[in-house]
C-alpha cells in the first residue's frame, strides 16, 4: 500500500460518551484497569492512542477517513472545528473503537471495533468535528450560540443557501422547534408538514467526524503537546469557528468520491 490514498467511511456502534482512534495493538500498551488520567495523558502523548469524548451517547460513531488526502470543499463547508494529534500504526490497521476501556484493558477487543488498512507509519491524525454530527453545537433557539450560529438556523440556511430546500434533518428539527425557522412556522403545522417524509430521507446517520491520516514525516508540524485535553480525552470542541454557509450535513460514503 505505498503511496496510498483513499476516501472511506468507517463506524462503529456503542453507548458511550466516547470512542478511540488507535492502531489495532495500540502499539504493544495496555493496562490492567480503566486507566488514570496521567497514564492515559501519557499514551496519548506517545501516540499510542486518541481517545475523543462526545456530547451524547448515540447509535454508534461515523467517521469519514481520509488517507493522504486534502478535505474537499464541501467537507470544509461542513466541519466547524478542528484539532490534531500523532497516532503511530505499526501493525497497519487503524481502529475505531467504541468500547474504549475494555479495549484498553484487553477484556474485549471484538465487539464495537471497526478497521482500515493503511501503510504502517506513524501518522499526523487531524479530527475534523462536523457541525450536524454528534458534537456539533446546540440547534435549539433558546440554547444557540450566536458565535456559531448567528441566527436562527432556518434563517441562516435560507440566506446562505437560496433557493435550496431545507434538509431533511433542519426540517425535522424547525418541526420541534417552528422558531428556529422564522416566517416559516405554519410550514410545521401538523397539517402540512409530512413527518414520515422526512423522517425517512433523514434516516441515514450523518458523518460526525472527518480524519485526516498523513505520515508525520510529510505532514504540517504538530503542537507541542495535544490540545484541549480533559482527564486524557480530547474535549467535545478545541477551536470551533462560524462557518460562512450553514451545513447541510453528509453521509459517509464507502469509497472515494
Amino acid at each position: 500500500m505505498v503511496g496510498a490514498a483513499f476516501r472511506k467511511a468507517l463506524s462503529v456502534s456503542h453507548d458511550a460518551r466516547g470512542f478511540l482512534l488507535t492502531s489495532k495493538g495500540m502499539n504493544g500498551w495496555s493496562c490492567t484497569d480503566i486507566p488514570d488520567d496521567k497514564t492515559l495523558s501519557k499514551a496519548v502523548f506517545d501516540g499510542a492512542v486518541m481517545p475523543i469524548s462526545m456530547a451524547s451517547k448515540q447509535g454508534g460513531t461515523h467517521l469519514r477517513v481520509l488517507l493522504n488526502k486534502p478535505l474537499t470543499r464541501r467537507e470544509q463547508e461542513e466541519c466547524f472545528d478542528h484539532f490534531a494529534w500523532k497516532l503511530n500504526i505499526p501493525d497497519g490497521q487503524f481502529a475505531l473503537v467504541g468500547g474504549g476501556y475494555e479495549y484498553m484493558t484487553g477484556k474485549n477487543r471484538n465487539d464495537y471495533t471497526a478497521m482500515l488498512e493503511v501503510p504502517p507509519d506513524l501518522y499526523r491524525v487531524d479530527v475534523h468535528i462536523c457541525f450536524v454530527g454528534v458534537n456539533g453545537p446546540g440547534f435549539y433557539e433558546e440554547s444557540r450560540d450566536t458565535k456559531l450560529i448567528p441566527e436562527p438556523i432556518g434563517t441562516w440556511f435560507r440566506r446562505t443557501r437560496p433557493g435550496k430546500r431545507l434538509p431533511s434533518w433542519l426540517r425535522l428539527h424547525c418541526y420541534e422547534d417552528p422558531d428556529a425557522d422564522p416566517g416559516h412556522q405554519e410550514d410545521y403545522d401538523d397539517e402540512t408538514f409530512d413527518y414520515d417524509e422526512a423522517e425517512e430521507m433523514a434516516d441515514v446517520e450523518p458523518v460526525d467526524f472527518v480524519v485526516q491520516l498523513t505520515p508525520l514525516a510529510k505532514a504540517e508540524p504538530l503542537p507541542d503537546a495535544p490540545q484541549s485535553l480533559d482527564r486524557g480525552w480530547f474535549d467535545l470542541h478545541v477551536n470551533p469557528r462560524l462557518l460562512d454557509k450553514c451545513p447541510r450535513g453528509f453521509q459517509a460514503k464507502a469509497d472515494d468520491e
